[in-house]
């Protein structure tokens, strides 16, 4: 099935998100400073998602388990109602 994406605004110089540590083993830390509700999702390198969490904008920082994951590339999706970025890590 295709998301229902029809636009993606990359602005990475006012990039609002990082993910530390990368590569990473059992756990990333996601920070962000999203001024909305919305979620972070991970998607394989193919697309296919594997994880998907809500984050409420009080929140500048969620830790996420990734120690069942297979190692490779995967892609972190963190989208709100105006806003949508992503950005690769690597899991060892």
């Amino acid at each position: 099935e295709y998301s229902k994406t029809v636009m993606v605004r990359y602005t990475a110089k006012n990039s609002s998100l990082t993910i530390f540590p990368n590569p990473a083993v059992n756990q990333i830390t996601v920070t962000h400073t999203s001024k909305e509700n919305g979620t972070i999702s991970i998607h394989t390198a193919q697309g296919l998602l594997v994880k998907k969490v809500a984050f409420d904008r009080s929140v500048t920082q969620t830790s996420m388990d990734v120690s069942a994951f297979a190692k490779g590339v995967y892609y972190l999706v963190m989208e709100s109602v105006s806003e949508k970025v992503s950005k690769l890590f690597i899991v060892k």
